[in-house]
């Protein structure tokens, strides 16, 4: 509702002239303009940011007193999710140290396009945990609501969902309180015992009694990562009773190498088993394969994604996987330093991964900006995956350092125009992409249920932007997947949906960009067809179901199984349009 009062008011103002004109002409007012050249034609910008208007009122804040550290340049994330059922997304904003902040902030979606700050009533601002990083979303007690994990540089924070309207931390109850500049993070049944466990990706040793600060050019300014030794991951086991079990060794998920910034939950080779990957920065890249049972094998190597095509380790930031090329092949992207191309590879099942990266059009366009945040996304509804991405240096004195950077930078849109190659429409985007801040963890999802995909960013000792999606709107599908058990989220479950003329394959994730979670519901663009044949669903552990009748524009709920529905979900499946196994054409 908010984004149609806001397109009739465009309208008013485009009607007052009208009549204005209509009022001067009967008046006799007309006059003849002096030749010349006809004034370029007014083309509305494709994204607006609304964050003050919406009522969405929030400043990062790092701490820092002069030059930033690696510890206060490197957040922080956010989330969109809907932690009240009420089938509207909230945001969710991790904060930096406080004080000077005051923790993080829970706005509430009021369904007209504005927000409320909830975060005293519902017990999430997360105080005196160090600096905030990342966040996830998860129901880990299958309950039917979502609870929220938050990491953090000394101990990281998991609340509960009451199912009220609040949260209750539950850190030390569940044996989550291990810390150690945790980044970002995932709920997934990783082992597949029907429960979410979880894994956080994490940075460098970094204290007080690190190396604060590195002199370039005469300059303070933060160190490269590579002058502190890098963290393993968490990987936490789902008991089942409230309760979580540290499980790197006996699952074979322990590797030291990395310095985590991004995780994704996939499963890339289709073979019903949930794969994890870490985006490292400076080091390569893990792809942890599920073999099954609690066995994992980091393939990043062998797969072709820990390094570059040229063997080259890069500054991975976020990173996200989707169909990009539409043929139904999951790519990968992650976010990377300036100077940098953005780093894109494309699977295929029986050559692994290829680096593609100067095949999509991007490798010049994104080198001179230091890429964060990052989701593919279909912007514009025509089937295809664009992407976005939100971008600031880490280094605050970098302008001094090196004429021509800048440490406050614009967010990026590119177009896919198709067979894999974009075009940089970030200057279409207007104000809302390239007034310059200090971009970090992006969050992706419809937050007005009107069919378009929006995004809400993080800025570095900024205010929080929330980018409203006005590209043209074209015709769409919006799935809920509710899958059978605990993990009703449905993560890693893959949806192929058929028109006339096409195939679109989209998967469930929640965890991707930088430290940030983001919409489980499943975004088709369909341009301007108008039908739906089929919908075929690959549930997580593998088994099949088609489905007709799906409308269009409007979001549809999958409910797996009938009897499994989490109490807290019902409240959510009245939201919206529902089918069930009963409706079911190949169960």
């Amino acid at each position: 509702m908010g984004r149609l009062f806001c397109r009739a008011a465009r309208c008013s103002r485009n009607a007052f002239s009208a009549v204005v004109a209509a009022v001067a002409l009967a008046a006799g007012c007309a006059h003849h303009p002096p030749p010349g050249p006809a004034a370029p034609p007014t083309v509305a910008p494709l994204f607006t940011e609304i964050a003050e208007r919406s009522g969405v009122r929030f400043h990062h804040r790092t701490g820092k007193k002069a030059a930033a550290n690696i510890m206060e340049t490197t957040g922080a994330g956010c989330a969109v999710f809907d932690y009240d059922n009420d089938g509207w997304l909230d945001i969710y904003m991790v904060n930096g140290m406080s004080p000077p902040g005051d923790g993080n902030h829970l706005f509430h979606n009021n369904h007209d396009g504005t927000f409320t700050d909830v975060t005293k009533r519902a017990g999430v601002a997360a105080l005196g945990h160090g600096m905030g990083m990342g966040c996830a979303v998860g129901d880990y007690d299958g309950d039917g609501y979502l609870d929220l994990l938050v990491t953090f540089t000394k101990k990281n924070a998991l609340f509960h969902n009451n199912g009220g309207g609040t949260f209750t931390e539950v850190t030390d109850r569940a044996g989550l309180a291990g810390g150690g500049f945790s980044t970002a993070a995932a709920f997934a049944d990783l082992d597949g015992d029907g429960k979410p466990d979880i894994y956080i990706a994490r940075y460098c040793e970094f204290n007080s009694s690190s190396k604060q600060l590195c002199n370039m050019k005469g300059f303070p300014t933060s160190c490269p990562p590579y002058f502190y030794q890098p963290l393993p991951d968490l990987v936490y086991k789902n008991m089942g009773d409230g309760t979580f079990k540290h499980v790197e060794k006996p699952w074979g998920m322990v590797d030291s190498s990395g310095r985590g910034l991004g995780v994704v939950t996939v499963d890339f080779d289709r073979d019903g088993k949930l794969d994890l990957f870490v985006a490292n920065d400076g080091s390569p890249n893990f792809l942890w394969r599920n073999h099954g049972g609690g066995r994992f094998e980091n393939v990043a190597a062998a797969q072709g994604v820990a390094l570059t095509d040229s063997g080259t380790a890069i500054a991975n930031m976020g990173c996200d996987f989707g169909d990009f090329m539409g043929d139904g092949n999951l790519g990968l992207i992650t976010a990377v330093f300036d100077t940098e191309e953005l780093a894109v590879w494309r699977y295929t099942p029986n050559g692994g991964f290829q680096y593609v990266s100067r095949q999509t059009g991007l490798s010049q366009k994104s080198r001179p900006l230091l890429k964060f945040g990052v989701g593919f996304a279909d912007f514009d509804n025509d089937g295809l995956l664009d992407i976005f991405l939100s971008n600031g240096h880490v280094q605050d004195r970098i302008a001094d350092i090196q004429p021509g950077s800048h440490y406050a930078q614009s967010r990026s849109y590119y177009r896919n125009v198709g067979k894999g190659r974009f075009e940089d429409e970030t200057a279409e985007g207007g104000e809302a992409l390239t007034s310059p801040a200090v971009g970090r963890g992006a969050a992706f999802g419809d937050l007005f249920n009107d069919g378009g995909i929006d995004v809400v960013v993080n800025n570095c000792d900024g205010t929080a932007m929330v980018i409203r999606n006005d590209n043209p709107r074209k015709n769409w599908v919006e799935l809920r997947l509710i899958s059978a058990g605990r993990n009703w989220e449905a993560i890693g479950a893959t949806a192929e949906l058929y028109t006339p003329t096409r195939k679109i394959t989209r998967f469930v994730h929640t965890a991707y960009s930088f430290a940030s979670a983001n919409d489980h519901r499943l975004h088709f663009g369909l341009g301007g067809e108008t039908r739906v044949q089929k919908v075929v669903v690959t549930w997580p552990g593998g088994r099949k179901t088609e489905y007709h009748g799906i409308p269009t524009n409007r979001t549809t709920d999958i409910v797996e199984s009938e009897g499994a529905v989490p109490a807290g979900v019902k409240r959510l499946l009245q939201t919206g349009r529902r089918m069930s196994s009963s409706t079911s054409h190949k169960p």
